[in-house]
């Protein structure tokens, strides 16, 4: 099938960016991060780990599971993390950090609008397009604040300054989470509108097919006087 093929390359990318992240942590590559490479080997496999949860729950549930995109979009913002290393945006620009927190909150958001999209479709939850958008960025946030969590500890263990110089300076988790915020605000938005302009269009063809077939049936069978 297509779509395993897809998925499968995409896998193949997870496990050559965890591969080499592996090797910059034991030295076998010399490739020197402005950060831990234990936090971002965590961050590859975490997102790597819950697209495949995710995706054989929905399986387990009789539901679709996640499509290519989602597996794609999460590789994409694992691999920006690399290349931030390999060219050192990190530490040049300070807004590279914030385009990678946008993104991630930006990618987090759909994966989870994707699935409660996927629940509603099978009558699992009934929620209205705003609720969905709601949902959606709640749970963006409650992942988002687990992460600056584990990026706090790991700077405080390992001293990396992960979350130190930036724009603000000092620690600025606050920095992080507003970008995460910002991405997955806009996700939840353009679903909602997305989703109640799908259902209003749904809407509207069911009601002129109705008027259609009561027209059609008048014209049939006409009212004898």
């Amino acid at each position: 099938m297509l779509r395993n093929v897809f998925i499968n390359i995409i896998r193949l990318g997870f496990l050559v960016l965890v591969s080499f992240e592996v090797l910059g942590l034991t030295r076998i590559v010399q490739v020197d991060s402005p950060y831990s490479w234990l936090g971002f080997i965590i961050t590859g496999c975490f997102i790597w780990l819950s697209l495949e949860i995710v995706s054989s729950r929905l399986k387990k549930s009789g539901l679709e599971q996640l499509s290519p995109a989602m597996y794609l979009i999460g590789l994409i913002g694992s691999y920006l993390n690399l290349f931030g290393i390999l060219t050192g945006l990190f530490t040049r620009y300070g807004w590279y950090d914030q385009v990678i927190h946008g993104f991630g909150g930006a990618a987090a958001a759909l994966v989870f609008c994707s699935v409660f999209s996927k629940l509603q479709i099978a009558r699992k939850i009934s929620v209205g397009p705003r609720l969905l958008g709601f949902f959606t960025f709640c749970s963006t946030m409650l992942l988002s604040s687990l992460y600056t969590t584990e990026e706090f500890l790991e700077t405080k263990i390992f001293h990396d300054g992960r979350m130190g110089s930036g724009i603000i300076g000092g620690f600025h988790a606050d920095n992080h989470f507003l970008w995460n915020a910002i991405g997955a605000a806009l996700v939840a938005f353009v679903s909602a509108v997305v989703i109640r302009r799908r259902e209003n269009s749904l809407s509207y063809s069911k009601k002129s097919l109705s008027l259609r077939r009561g027209s059609s049936q008048l014209t049939r069978d006409p009212v004898k006087s």
